[in-house]
C-alpha cells in the first residue's frame, strides 16, 4: 500500500499562494534508510525540502546544503555514507563539487549520486566519479532505493558505522 506526503512550497519572492505538492510514499519501505547519513546538495529550496523530508521519513540522517561551497564546509566535519547532489547550481556545479570532495582523504570511497534536470552523457558523470545518475523529477522511492543500495555498497568498508565516520 501507499500513503501520501504533502509539502507546501512557497514562492521564492515571498508573494503569491503556496503550491501544494503531494507524493505517494510506500509503506513497504519504512525506515529503509535508518542509520544512513546523507549529504544532500541542492540549490532549489523546494526540491531540497522534498528530498530531505522523504529521506528523513525513511530514517536517514540528512544534512542539507544549498550550494557546493556550503557542502564542502559540511564535509570538513562530516563523513556521509552517500552524497546526493544536483549538477546545475550557481557558482560551482555538482561536477566541480564532487571533484573537490574527492580530494578529501576521509571521503575515499563515499558514493555520489547526481540528480539533475540537465541532459548529460552518462560517461561524463561516470568520469566525474558519480556512482548513480537520475534525471529530475526523480521518483522518491527510486531515490530511497538507490541511496540504500549505495550505502550498502559502502558498508563493506571497515569504518562504516563507527566513530571514524565523523572527522
Amino acid at each position: 500500500g501507499a500513503d501520501v506526503m504533502h509539502f507546501f512550497c512557497y514562492p521564492n519572492d515571498g508573494g503569491g499562494q503556496p503550491r501544494t505538492a503531494t507524493f505517494p510514499i510506500s509503506r513497504d519501505m519504512p525506515q529503509a534508510l535508518h542509520g544512513i547519513r546523507v549529504l544532500l546538495v541542492e540549490d532549489d529550496a523546494d526540491a531540497r525540502k522534498v528530498m530531505q523530508s522523504f529521506m528523513e521519513y525513511q530514517g536517514a540522517d540528512v544534512v542539507p546544503a544549498a550550494d557546493a561551497a556550503s557542502a564542502l564546509a559540511v564535509l570538513a566535519t562530516m563523513k556521509p555514507h552517500v552524497i546526493v547532489t544536483d549538477i546545475n547550481m550557481p557558482e560551482h556545479d555538482g561536477i566541480w563539487f564532487v571533484h573537490q570532495a574527492r580530494e578529501l582523504d576521509h571521503l575515499d570511497g563515499v558514493p555520489t549520486m547526481a540528480v539533475t534536470a540537465l541532459e548529460l552523457e552518462r560517461a561524463t558523470l561516470e568520469d566525474a566519479g558519480f556512482s548513480a545518475y537520475f534525471r529530475k523529477p526523480i521518483e522518491l522511492d527510486v531515490l530511497c532505493t538507490t541511496v540504500r543500495a549505495l550505502a550498502r555498497r559502502r558498508k563493506t568498508s571497515p569504518e562504516f558505522g563507527t566513530e571514524s565516520d565523523v572527522v
